[in-house]
């Protein structure tokens, strides 16, 4: 009995179990549905649509442009979407349609339709152009409406503009002649020109020159620049066309003949008129007659004689090679007033010259200060008088005199030649000095900045002092004719330099 009691109460116990079990997933299939039907509301699309027009005030006979822009701002595509735009009676002449976003359009008279999807963060654009009628009235209101469903509600929005009349043209008429008198038998060239500072285009202006007895149409002469046509019959010329507005302008250009028997002292006048938009307008060109010519002869100038300049001496040098001098000199040009002015380069081509008017002197000295840098400076000179110069001179050029003070180290000072059998020499810069270390006894070595000398005969100058902490057995010497082929200096069997020199030797026995 106790047993079928524990039984019972454990299969009560179990079936409680399932029971609560069931209630558990029950609940999860319905929170799951509650979600997906929650889920289901949030994906909805969101349309709207606007239109706008490219201009708020349009003149019958002008085009416009119009733009429609459907967006959806939704969580889902809108599909399908129709569009629907009927222009008022006012407009037509559809044309430059043009889509952005996909979908197609069609056009049936004054009705623009378009169907399509527009997907979620996306838009739509139409784009397309109308002619405003002729008969359009001035004062009156253009209204445009463009409608859109896709979403159950039908959706709207205007584009508005202004009907306004035409603006006035304000012309200009102004004539002129080639030249002020004219001879018997001779031509003249006439430019008219027609031009609008109105705000409004002119059309069918008409223009009108009937030339004098005095003159004829040159055949063939006539030219328009600005459009419109022109004809010619007799000696009146006529032109017809339409002047754009704010500067719009035509040119009519002509060559008039002048007739043989017309008589010195007189005036003939050519009168252009304009006509056909608003006051009509006159100009006149008028020129005298002359039948007397005069010849005026040309001013014939001398070409001023050119400058040579002669050999550069080397440079020279009077204050312990703080600064040297060259010494630039020509010829004497023999124009008396005539000045020369003397230019200094270190380029060939004279970029960045400098200039130095010296008179009438025949010379001129150019100080420098000696540096490491050997290049040439090239000079030449001109001749002046009231204005008026010669031709450059020849070019001549010289080098300066080269200094190295040990203040900068990359002026390629190094060792270059030393006793093959003992090699611990060394050089470096010290304290504003180059430092030349012999690491043996009975050893040598030459140290050299491997800088050509640009002449044949030169002077070398050097201070040397010997390290105070060796008391026997000094020597220094200045090298100089020695060879370099330009190659590595030294190579690998010391072939390429100083295999011959010839030096000064100072011994110094302590």
């Amino acid at each position: 009995m106790e047993e079928q009691q524990t039984l019972q109460w454990q299969g009560r116990r179990v079936a409680a179990i399932i029971g609560m079990l069931l209630l558990v997933v029950w609940s999860l299939v319905l929170v799951q549905k509650l979600a997906a039907q929650e889920s289901d509301a949030s994906l909805t699309p969101a349309l709207q649509v606007s239109k706008t027009v490219s201009e708020t005030a349009v003149v019958p006979g002008n085009t416009i442009q119009y733009s429609i822009v459907i967006s959806n701002d939704g969580t889902s595509p809108a599909f399908p979407v129709m569009l629907t735009d009927t222009l008022p009676a006012t407009l037509h002449g559809i044309s430059a349609i043009n889509v952005v976003g996909g979908g197609e359009y069609g056009v049936v008279g004054n009705v623009i339709t378009w169907t399509g999807a527009v997907n979620n963060g996306t838009a739509v654009t139409l784009d397309f152009a109308a002619v405003l009628t002729d008969t359009a009235v001035p004062g009156t209101t253009v209204t445009n409406t463009v409608h859109v469903t896709g979403t159950g509600s039908l959706l709207a929005d205007d584009a508005v503009f202004d009907v306004i009349a035409q603006p006035p043209a304000m012309l200009h008429l102004s004539k002129y002649s080639s030249q002020p008198v004219v001879f018997p038998g001779g031509t003249l060239d006439y430019t008219i020109v027609v031009s609008n500072s109105g705000s409004g285009a002119a059309t069918g202006v008409m223009l009108t020159d009937a030339l004098p007895a005095e003159l004829s149409v040159v055949p063939n002469s006539v030219a328009v620049v600005g459009g419109g046509s022109y004809g010619v019959s007799g000696s009146v010329i006529t032109w017809t066309g339409t002047i754009s507005d704010s500067g719009g302008e035509v040119r009519l250009a002509f060559t008039a003949m002048a007739a043989g028997t017309i008589m010195a002292g007189d005036m003939i006048t050519n009168t252009a008129v304009v006509s056909g938009a608003g006051a009509q307008l006159t100009a006149d060109a008028a020129v005298g007659v002359q039948t007397t010519a005069y010849a005026y002869l040309p001013s014939i100038q001398v070409e001023l004689p050119t400058p040579v300049i002669n050999p550069i001496a080397l440079p020279t040098t009077s204050n312990g090679y703080q600064t040297y001098k060259l010494t630039v000199s020509w010829n004497d040009v023999g124009v008396p007033g005539a000045t020369y002015i003397v230019e200094e380069s270190r380029s060939p081509s004279f970029n960045n010259a400098t200039s130095q008017n010296v008179g009438a002197a025949t010379s001129a000295v150019f100080e420098h200060a000696p540096t490491t840098d050997l290049g040439l400076y090239y000079y030449r000179v001109r001749v002046v008088l009231n204005g008026r110069t010669s031709l450059w001179s020849n070019t001549r050029s010289q080098r300066g005199i080269y200094f190295d003070a040990f203040s900068d180290p990359s002026t390629n000072w190094s060792i270059r030649r030393e006793d093959t059998d003992d090699v611990n020499n060394s050089s470096y810069y010290e304290n504003g000095n180059f430092v030349l270390k012999i690491g043996g006894r009975w050893d040598y070595a030459i140290a050299s900045p491997l800088v050509a000398v640009p002449w044949s005969s030169y002077s070398i100058g050097t201070s040397v002092r010997f390290d105070p902490t060796v008391d026997n057995l000094h020597a220094y010497g200045v090298i100089f004719g020695a060879d370099w082929n330009g190659e590595p200096c030294p190579n690998g069997d010391y072939s390429s330099c100083f295999n011959h020199y010839y030096r000064m030797l100072a011994i110094w026995y302590g």
